[in-house]
C-alpha cells in the first residue's frame, strides 16, 4: 500500500469518527477531537500489554496534547504529545502518552500514564510519574483526560 492511500485511509476513518459524532468538546472550548487510532498503532500497543490484556484492547482513542510545556521531554516528543486510551472493560482505561511518529507508525516512543497502563504494559516500567511529569507529561496535561473521555 502506497502513502497516498495509508494517509488517505487515516483521514477518512478520523472524518468518519467525527461524523458518527464521537468527537468530544473540551470545556474550555476547543475542540478535543477524538481521532481513530491506526490499525498498526494498535497493535504495537498490543505487542507491549500483557497477553490477558491483548484481547480486551479492541480500539483507542487519541487526542494530541494541544497545551504543555515538553521541552524537558525526549527529543521524539520535539513534533508533540498524543495520549491513546483504551477502555479494557474490567481493568479500567489505560492511557499512554505517544511521540508524533508512535501515532502515525506504531514506530516510536510511548510511555504508560496512570495506574491501569502501568499495570497492564512495560511501556516505560522503571520510569517514576515524576519523571514523566518533569517531562511535561501527567493526568493533568490536556488530551489525557480528554482521550479517556473518548473511550468511557
Amino acid at each position: 500500500m502506497n502513502r497516498c492511500m495509508v494517509i488517505a485511509a487515516v483521514a477518512v476513518t478520523t472524518a468518519g469518527t467525527a461524523a458518527a459524532g464521537t468527537a468530544n468538546v473540551d470545556p474550555v472550548g476547543g475542540d478535543a477531537r477524538c481521532r481513530a487510532v491506526p490499525t498498526w498503532t494498535l497493535e504495537s500497543i498490543k505487542s507491549g500489554v500483557r497477553a490477558s490484556v491483548r484481547p480486551k484492547l479492541r480500539s483507542a482513542r487519541a487526542v494530541k496534547a494541544r497545551r504543555g510545556d515538553f521541552s524537558n521531554a525526549p527529543r521524539g516528543f520535539s513534533h508533540g504529545v498524543y495520549f491513546i486510551s483504551a477502555n479494557l472493560r474490567a481493568k479500567g482505561v489505560a492511557t499512554w502518552a505517544v511521540s508524533t511518529s508512535f501515532y502515525r507508525t506504531g514506530g516510536g516512543l510511548i510511555y504508560a500514564v496512570g495506574r491501569v497502563a502501568r499495570r497492564v504494559s512495560d511501556f516505560g516500567s522503571g520510569l517514576r510519574p515524576s519523571v514523566l511529569a518533569g517531562w511535561g507529561i501527567s493526568p493533568s496535561t490536556y488530551g489525557y483526560a480528554q482521550s479517556r473521555a473518548c473511550v468511557k
